[in-house]
């Protein structure tokens, strides 16, 4: 063998050793359960084993499973849920693989957002009723905070970058698909509301997620990425298949019947549009006005948004109105994190004249929640994750401008934090977790597009292509829309107002980079914890579990054929000696 050529390391024997003694443990756990059981133990053995292995595979477990997946057991307080176990598969990946690495990426510029957030919530917890539900949920946003930087700092290519959006468009469209299914053939399964709603509609579908407010706060986030990924992808055959997943994304999203993620939608993709070619607007303003008039019941479920006396509206105000009167008796400190439906409860008992009939219920707003929660500064805090992100997106607009692909992404990624954070001024959106983790993913992939670097070089059209009769006649059309575009005196309007807005001093402010500090990077506390790290993760590397682990990791399928075959072994042969 040429000594140019490496070879490739012989798999040490302890490895197998240990996998097999493993697989044996599980085969005779596994005896004493069903076999359905234990067959998903073993595969959730083998799922998590290769998502601790690659970050970005656990990345793309998260957005496959979270929608998909239905499991949920309570630990107490703690519910056990994809979200719950896909967060902390991908948090453990990172941090096994970064921790003690000097891999310098963007700062994340909400970092001291994110901790003046959890300062206040755990002062909150302080005077909280349940300082366990306080806890719980500090937990759950530690989580989500660590998911933006795992994010942010994991995703390093823009086809790294591919696969996550695409098979998050795929997850969401297999929900749309199910809630078509589900208002079209069995709307018993969906949740009919209670308000507003007229004979002609069938159902408010809730598809995976049971909820039709919660099914259409993830909606709110999905439909901006699939067009994104429709106009700015690359192939017209990805473009066709992510343009039939966003149609059954946005099919979903009207029959939810959920006027405010209508809205929120609207108005991201709008913004979107604005952000890249604004003459999409009127192409989305022309295909929500079709989508809305064909619908059933659209018409009537909008034209109640005008009953602020009775109705989900008029209701809303009810709880809005008991979310204030909580928020004027505690409004510096609050009444501590995760504790609003039992201080709700006492509230409603004190003020029988504001009862909705109900003795337990949310606010229906995340920002009262959070205000109520954790008091004035609590959700000031919050509110400058939100702020900052836009800012941080507006800047990125103008930084990955010549990029045409991540532009898209960046646009999209706007629009549905937008849209987000308009949803939950009618919703708890930031405390439904299963919608709420993309949100906090969408952060992380603004963190890694800002680390990406500029579009290689573009490959020439195919000739094929380039003459095709079908292509050729879009191009025209394309090309005529956009000439009679730039003629119109709208479009002369928009140009005029843009120059000034472009001269102004806010528009120079908006889109300039936000500070990204790094908590305690450089100070005197932050240098020995790095080095403490360092010390950790060499010694750790030179330990037997650590060398185990890569020899896994560089034989993932056959350690995994081994491990489920010797486990399905042991299983038959303890299920024929106990039979």
């Amino acid at each position: 063998m040429s000594e140019l050529v490496a070879a490739r390391p012989k798999a040490l024997p302890y490895v197998y050793i240990i996998v097999a003694i493993a697989a044996v443990l599980f085969g005779l756990v596994g005896a004493l359960l069903p076999f359905s059981k234990f067959i998903l133990i073993i595969a959730g053995a083998v799922v998590a084993a290769f998502a601790l292995a690659n970050t970005t595979f656990a990345i793309v477990l998260l957005v496959m499973a979270v929608p998909l997946v239905g499991f949920r057991v309570n630990l107490g307080p703690v519910p056990i849920d994809a979200v719950t176990i896909c967060t902390a598969l991908v948090i453990i990946s990172y941090a096994i693989h970064n921790l003690g690495t000097r891999d310098r990426r963007p700062s994340v510029p909400y970092a001291w957002a994110f901790l003046a957030f959890l300062v206040f919530s755990a002062i909150s917890a302080v005077v909280a009723p349940s300082t366990v539900d306080s806890a719980a949920v500090i937990i759950r946003f530690i989580g989500y905070f660590a998911l933006v930087y795992a994010v942010g700092y994991s995703v390093k290519s823009r086809e790294a970058l591919t696969w996550i959006l695409v098979l998050m468009i795929v997850a969401g469209a297999i929900t749309g698909l199910y809630g078509i299914y589900q208002y079209a053939y069995a709307p018993q399964t969906a949740k009919i509301g209670l308000y507003d709603l007229t004979d002609e509609v069938a159902a408010r579908v809730g598809s995976t997620f049971e909820n039709p407010n919660f099914y259409a706060e993830y909606l709110v986030l999905m439909v901006p990425l699939g067009l994104a990924l429709v106009l700015g992808s690359r192939g017209l055959f990805r473009r066709f298949v992510m343009g039939g997943a966003t149609l059954l994304l946005f099919a979903a999203l009207i029959l939810t019947y959920t006027r405010g993620s209508w809205m929120a939608t609207g108005i991201g993709v709008i913004l979107m549009s604005l952000l890249t070619n604004a003459w999409l607007v009127w192409v989305w303003i022309g295909l929500f006005a079709v989508a809305f008039t064909a619908t059933p019941g659209v018409a009537s479920r909008l034209a109640s948004i005008t009953n602020i006396t009775g109705g989900t509206a008029g209701f809303r105000m009810k709880l809005w109105r008991i979310a204030a009167g909580i928020i004027g008796e505690h409004m510096w400190i609050g009444i501590g994190i995760g504790n609003y439906y039992d201080v709700f409860t006492e509230y409603i008992f004190r003020h029988p004249e504001l009862s909705v009939g109900w003795v337990i219920y949310g606010a229906h707003n995340s920002y009262l929640t959070f205000w109520a929660e954790t008091g004035i500064f609590g959700i000031l805090s919050f509110v400058a994750i939100i702020l900052i992100s836009i800012k941080y997106s507006l800047y990125l607009s103008r930084a990955k401008a010549k990029d045409k692909y991540l532009s898209w992404i960046n646009s999209a990624i706007v629009a549905g934090v937008i849209g987000f954070a308009i949803n939950s001024l009618t919703s708890n959106s930031f405390h439904h977790p299963q919608g709420a983790v993309f949100f906090w993913l969408l952060l992380g992939l603004q963190v890694a597009i800002d680390g990406m670097g500029p579009e290689p070089a573009r490959p020439g059209v195919s000739p094929y292509a380039e003459g095709s009769v079908i292509l050729r006649n879009l191009n025209r059309a394309k090309t005529a829309l956009s000439a009679a575009y730039q003629a119109h005196v709208i479009n002369r309007v928009f140009l005029f107002s843009g120059r000034l807005w472009q001269k102004s001093g806010l528009m120079i402010w908006l889109f300039k980079k936000p500070a990204t500090p790094s908590l305690a990077g450089g100070s005197r506390f932050y240098a020995p914890v790095e080095r403490m790290a360092q010390v950790f993760r060499r010694w750790g590397e030179a330990t037997l579990t650590a060398k185990f682990a890569a020899e896994v990791v560089d034989r993932p399928f056959v350690a995994s054929l081994l491990f489920v075959g010797i486990a399905l072994a042991v299983w038959a042969l303890s299920g024929l000696a106990v039979g």
